[in-house]
């Protein structure tokens, strides 16, 4: 079995993180609002970082009340495995979670990342192709292509796909003269993802766990019954993945970002778009990160086998937190986390527009994706 995994420790990482915190020690409303990073200094983390079989790890970063909404963490063995970062808080509307994702996806050292939630199963016909060496070489290899463009500078809007730079600003982007090229050159693989419908929670538990054991067979049988469905079916936050052509695709086919589209995708470790430190709580933080993968000139790729299936729970505080601002029509920039992750959307859009967008990173992950030995080029 090739040997995927970059060397390093859990402790170079966290030695990394702690010497490179902002000046300050709190995370207050007004600095939120003002978009600066928070203090957060991990004592300690928790690193699974287990021998890496497969060339893809799955980051997560997950506060510790969430742990036992994801008992399915058996993917640390036999799916591609989970790296962990975790905060001792309540999940509340200031919680950093962009920040928190990328500590975790510091802590990868495979090729791939998958740049999957917590609360999503993977199907184990990825795990069966990932730890074959003659399935996953392409992928390997594609990933190394993918860094080495990066490193080029062979990214960013001039790559663009889809309509990253066009969707609700058009009346921007039209006068710019702004057309999506038809490919980027970089892949990322977007993997299907599912609900579970009837029947006590316990039940659609068992079946989300047994149907990612079963594969797309039995998984079509769910999803002609209504067992299962497209995930948020009432929205068009997946639709342009075109479930119904996966179902009869035995192979990848591309599809193009839309408004709203937000997969969830595995991509290169080393060169892919990073999370904006700026996105708190709940909304919108998901939809910038595919956008920008977009932005930067990756192509959207579906899988055709593997697929993930979401395990219910109940709901985090952050998403509570968000609907009830949503519900009260609480949207002003400062006075909502939810009103200040619009802002921000809106002004990425017309960055993104004019080409001149940028990811916002933390001190810490800014400095230490240069400074650990298992990220540098």
């Amino acid at each position: 079995m090739p040997a995927y995994e970059a060397q390093g420790t859990a402790e170079e990482l966290v030695g990394c993180l702690n010497s490179n915190q902002p000046n300050h020690n709190g995370t207050y409303w007004s600095a939120a609002m003002a978009d600066e990073p928070p203090y957060l200094k991990p004592s300690p983390v928790f690193a699974a970082m287990l021998p890496a079989t497969p060339p893809v790890v799955v980051p997560s970063g997950l506060p510790s009340r969430d742990a036992c909404q994801a008992p399915h963490l058996r993917a640390c063995t036999s799916n591609p495995h989970r790296t962990s970062a975790q905060s001792s808080g309540k999940s509340l509307v200031l919680y950093p979670v962009n920040v928190l994702r990328n500590y975790a996806r510091l802590m990868a050292r495979t090729p791939l990342v998958g740049l999957i939630d917590v609360d999503l199963i993977i199907s184990d016909s990825l795990a069966a192709e990932m730890n074959d060496p003659a399935k996953a070489a392409p992928y390997v290899a594609a990933a190394a292509e993918a860094a080495k463009a990066y490193s080029e500078g062979r990214h960013g809007p001039k790559y663009s796909t889809g309509y990253s730079r066009i969707a609700s600003v058009e009346s921007i982007a039209e006068p710019l003269g702004v057309k999506p090229v038809e490919k980027g050159g970089r892949p990322a693989y977007v993997l299907p993802a599912f609900v579970t419908r009837g029947g006590s929670i316990s039940a659609q538990i068992a079946r989300a766990d047994k149907v990612v054991q079963q594969g797309k067979s039995r998984l079509l049988e769910h999803y002609q019954k209504k067992k299962i469905v497209r995930f948020d079916p009432g929205s068009s936050g997946h639709r342009p993945t075109d479930y119904t052509a996966w179902f009869r695709s035995a192979e990848p086919y591309p599809v193009q970002w839309q408004e709203r589209y937000e997969p969830w995708v595995f991509v290169d470790r080393l060169g892919s778009s990073w999370a904006d430190a700026r996105f708190r709580g709940y909304g919108k933080n998901k939809i910038v990160h595919v956008r920008t993968l977009a932005y930067e000139g990756y192509d959207l790729v579906v899988h055709p086998r593997a697929f993930l299936v979401h395990r219910p729970h109940m709901e985090s505080s952050s998403s509570s937190a968000h609907s009830r601002s949503a519900l009260y029509n609480k949207k002003s920039k400062n006075s909502t986390m939810y009103g200040h992750n619009n802002h921000l959307y809106k002004m990425i859009q017309r960055e993104m527009a004019h080409g001149n967008y940028s990811v916002h990173l933390d001190p810490a992950t800014a400095a230490c994706r240069g400074k650990l030995s298992w990220w540098r080029l």
